[in-house]
């Protein structure tokens, strides 16, 4: 009699066979992937054809949902055949229907963290539009922090619900997480120093993006500060990570809150020149930089300063309105030769290092007839 009332609901429910129900769940699946794949084609279309960097909000936002929002439309499916074949189940196998019905709950939250993830990084693509157009660049910097602290925050939430939805102890997860919280803060350490690193970086902001820095026998250009180290590519390409604990204690260089760059240099001009041609070139070259445009007018040196081993020393002292390193090279170059052609037109030569050596040629004096060898004086 029991093995009768047990296998009577796996064959009929509601006057429809078992099988009638696993054919409606068969079409309930298909459904639900016909259904993905026409939410995916129509959201998909939106802002279709333009570069990541051309569209707009609506348009990142339309594009991250499409693939989540399609996998939400076949788990509908999948978890309504779950419902629809499991009416026929016995009491005695509801457990199992909870269980699937839970598992594709979990799919659910998974797929919305997945949704939240893309959101995410669309949120930092609007607040790094939003920075682009303000003066500061912190927020700029900021912009990677906070995009890995919201995926590392829902993650812990995903996380956590899953375990609660599959009938896990939340609450005893969480008090063995605060026991360890003291043993992982011993642990990690200098993890923890690093975090506190890219804090006092991004509060004293010695260095941003995108600047030329050197410090410690490292030089190059920042390409990213985030929350365990600081990345640094040198001009031989190759990249550096530095852990911020460590950069937070650097005596840094920053090459690129240079307002302006300086020239120190010294044009050495033969000894045949006079004192009316010095006097001529030191003003000539006054004008020179009078003129560039590239040369910052309020402060400059010029002066014939020294005599030296083997040329007169006219020292030069200026600074470049640019700092680009390629621009500035260029602007030396133009007052360089602008130099060269004015020495030219003076009849004077540009130095180089040279020594004049005097031979002396004297009769050696007689030795005294005692100190005298024999024959001497054949010699002599």
């Amino acid at each position: 009699m029991a093995e009768k009332s047990f296998a009577a609901p796996a064959r009929e429910m509601f006057g429809v066979s078992f099988w009638g129900l696993s054919l409606a769940a068969l079409v309930l699946i298909v459904l639900g992937f016909v259904l993905r794949h026409v939410v995916v084609f129509f959201l998909s279309r939106y802002g279709k054809g333009k570069e990541e960097a051309e569209k707009r909000i609506d348009e990142l936002l339309v594009a991250t949902a499409v693939q989540p929002v399609g996998f939400a439309a076949a788990m509908l499916g999948v978890l309504g055949a779950v419902k629809v074949l499991f009416i026929s189940l016995p009491p005695q196998l509801e457990g199992l229907d909870t269980f699937a019905t839970n598992l594709i709950i979990s799919l659910f939250i998974v797929d919305v963290a997945w949704l939240a993830f893309g959101l995410t990084n669309v949120l930092a693509t609007y607040i790094e539009r939003i920075a682009k157009r303000t003066e500061t660049r912190l927020d700029e910097q900021l912009v990677p922090i906070v995009r890995k602290a919201l995926k590392v925050f829902v993650v812990i939430i995903v996380v956590v619900q899953v375990i609660a939805q599959m009938g896990g102890d939340v609450k005893g997860l969480l008090a063995g997480i605060g026991l360890g919280g003291l043993a992982f803060a011993l642990a990690a350490r200098d993890s923890i120093a690093n975090v506190f690193g890219s804090v006092v970086i991004l509060a004293d902001r010695p260095f941003r993006v995108g600047d030329w820095i050197e410090a410690d026998g490292v030089e190059g250009t920042v390409e990213e500060i985030g929350f365990r180290s600081t990345r640094i590519r040198t001009f031989a390409k190759s990249l550096i990570t530095v852990p911020n604990s460590v950069v937070g204690n650097w005596a840094i260089n920053n090459w690129s809150a240079m307002p302006l760059r300086r020239v120190k240099m010294t044009v050495g001009v033969g000894y045949e020149a006079t004192p009316r041609q010095m006097e001529a070139a030191v003003e000539g070259i006054r004008e020179i930089l009078r003129n560039h445009p590239q040369v910052y007018k309020d402060f400059f040196l010029v002066y014939f300063t020294e005599f030296g081993e083997s040329a007169l020393q006219i020292f030069l002292y200026y600074f470049t309105i640019t700092t680009v390193w390629a621009e500035y090279l260029q602007v030396r170059q133009e007052i360089n030769l602008a130099i060269m052609h004015l020495l030219e037109e003076l009849g004077l030569e540009i130095a180089y290092p040279t020594r004049t050596v005097y031979v002396r040629r004297d009769k050696p004096p007689e030795l005294p007839p005692q100190f005298r060898e024999p024959n001497d004086h054949l010699r002599a």
